[in-house]
């Protein structure tokens, strides 16, 4: 049996009088997307962080998620800065459940990668970047383990060889021999898995994002893709959208008209 990798479909979502919104979040779908694609087991969850006092909503639905799928080793967290406390909140919470490696990624992992890695010391992985093309390879790496094993001096040099990455588990710090972001080159090799989204996923339609990057490379921008663009080509477009029908036609069939 082969480890299982935990998403969130949308940790930030909470849009006024859009609560209930169960749209999944870009990064969560190209990135189950990658996994899918190599024959990688995942598990997608519901939680979203809350407005109270509690860490998440659907903290049942989490804990039920954890105590049936005992052999995830490895759980995906995009990182924003307003919910840096909450995050270091819901890791210590996963982490009573499963022993699983926390793999931290997104914009301000990706700015300040020493900065998450220093003040928040719950993650065992911190990427930078584009995670599609090294994540199927860091989950392959990590295969068999949890972050109290003893990696093997090949598992080591090979975690050492993925672009920009900082980890940690019980004995070893390792970074990359090459920190710089990891960036896909060819956005129209990026696979997209439609057969991840179900009825209640779009009900608010479809948003996908077919470039990266920005011509200009104003100075106050936070992105790092400024003075640089990528994107997919038009023939991969129609691809994107031909799959995306033929989805639409599996989740309603005849019997119901598409919204």
């Amino acid at each position: 049996m082969k480890n299982k990798t935990l998403f969130f479909r949308n940790l930030f979502f909470s849009e006024e009088g859009k609560e209930d919104n169960e749209s999944i979040h870009q990064a969560t779908l190209y990135l189950a997307s990658s996994l899918n694609k190599n024959k990688k087991p995942i598990i997608i969850s519901n939680a979203k962080f809350s407005k109270s006092s509690e860490i998440i909503s659907d903290k049942e639905g989490l804990d039920s998620l954890l105590r049936k799928n005992p052999d995830i080793n490895l759980v995906i967290i995009t990182l924003i800065e307003h919910c840096f406390d909450k995050t270091r909140e819901l890791i210590h919470h996963i982490k009573e459940k499963v022993s699983a490696y926390i793999a931290i990624g997104g914009i301000m992992a990706t700015l300040n990668p020493e900065h998450v890695f220093t003040h928040m010391p719950e993650a065992n992985i911190v990427l930078k970047g584009d995670g599609e093309e090294v994540l199927p390879k860091l989950q392959s790496i990590l295969e068999g383990t949890t972050p109290n094993s003893l990696l093997d001096e090949k598992r080591k040099s090979e975690l050492s060889n993925l672009n920009g990455l900082i980890f940690r588990n019980k004995e070893d710090i390792i970074r990359s021999k090459d920190s710089t972001i990891n960036k896909v080159k060819d956005l129209d090799k990026v696979y997209i898995d439609f057969s991840l989204m179900n009825k209640e996923n779009l009900k608010e339609g479809l948003n996908i994002t077919t470039s990266k990057g920005c011509n200009n490379g104003c100075f106050f921008c936070t992105s790092t893709d400024k003075g640089k663009f990528r994107a997919k080509t038009v023939e991969k477009i129609k691809d994107i959208l031909n799959n995306y029908k033929k989805r639409l036609i599996e989740i309603y069939k005849k019997e119901e008209k598409i919204p």
